[in-house]
């Protein structure tokens, strides 16, 4: 505008204080001091900055499912989880397996019994049926004692034993001879319980001579079983237990004395060798 006085730039700039270069030049010539310098404001330290990378959590946490194991590294903390894992395993496996077992055990133990108990019942009912040696008899007897045996070891003649089996039952050699086996020592252990041990030394002394012979069926050494009993000479019927061959309460071998051989051939002198 007309009239209007134009201020150069370079004295139009001002510092920060609303104050000239040149004021400042002046009051520095005057101060002695340097007036290039500019006050600044006096401003309170900083408080250094959070740094933004997360902190590991160090602090045992056993609140969580393993929490004592965050501490660890990502590669044993692994490695501890497994390991947990499998010994969880194996014991549940262990556990399962000892059950198992016991179970099985009990079972074999309680099989076991029942199997004894059976056995002592068969015995039991299988000496029900084959009964004593000499029986009592409901014959008349001149003497009143219908269990005395006609011969007690003084004869002179030749003592033998004489085992009839049964040829109708199919037995193997090894079945046939523990039943003949059964019929000798059953008969001799009732001679000794009746004290007739002279008889028994009487036949021993004759080298305790047995001849085995055959029978076609039971009704026939039920038949000779009687004979063997009106002529008062021991005998032993044996009834098998039916745990091997044949059936329970079979009968398989008769053995009659040890008596004197003409008494016994006179019972058993149609049958023939076994």
């Amino acid at each position: 505008a007309p009239g209007h006085h134009t201020v150069p730039r370079a004295t139009r700039d001002m510092s920060r204080g609303g104050v000239t270069q040149s004021t400042r030049d002046a009051m520095a010539r005057a101060t002695g001091t340097n007036a290039t310098v500019v006050p600044t404001e006096t401003v309170a330290p900083k408080a250094p900055a959070k740094s933004t990378r997360r902190r590991r959590n160090t602090r045992l946490n056993l609140s969580g499912l393993g929490g004592g194991v965050w501490f660890l590294k990502p590669k044993f903390r692994f490695a501890a989880f497994g390991f947990a894992g499998g010994f969880a395993c194996a014991m549940w496996f262990t556990e399962h397996v000892v059950k198992s077992r016991i179970a099985d055990a009990t079972r074999a133990y309680e099989a076991k019994r029942e199997a004894a108990r059976r056995i002592k019942r068969e015995r039991a009912e299988a000496a029900k049926r084959s009964g004593p040696i000499i029986e009592i008899l409901d014959d008349d007897y001149e003497d009143g004692d219908p269990t005395k045996i006609s011969d007690v070891g003084t004869s002179a003649e030749e003592y033998k034993m004489v085992l009839v089996a049964r040829t109708d039952v199919p037995m193997s050699g090894g079945k046939l001879g523990a039943q003949c086996a059964h019929a000798a020592v059953g008969v001799v252990s009732q001679l000794f319980a009746d004290s007739h041990a002279m008889l028994v030394g009487r036949w021993e002394a004759d080298g305790s001579k047995k001849v085995t012979l055959g029978v076609g069926s039971k009704s026939k050494l039920e038949g000779i079983m009687a004979e063997a009993k009106r002529n008062r000479l021991p005998h032993y019927l044996v009834v098998d237990a039916g745990r091997t061959e044949v059936d329970p309460g079979t009968t398989t071998v008769l053995a009659i004395g040890p008596g004197p051989a003409s008494a016994i051939d006179a019972v058993t002198g149609s049958l023939r060798l076994y």
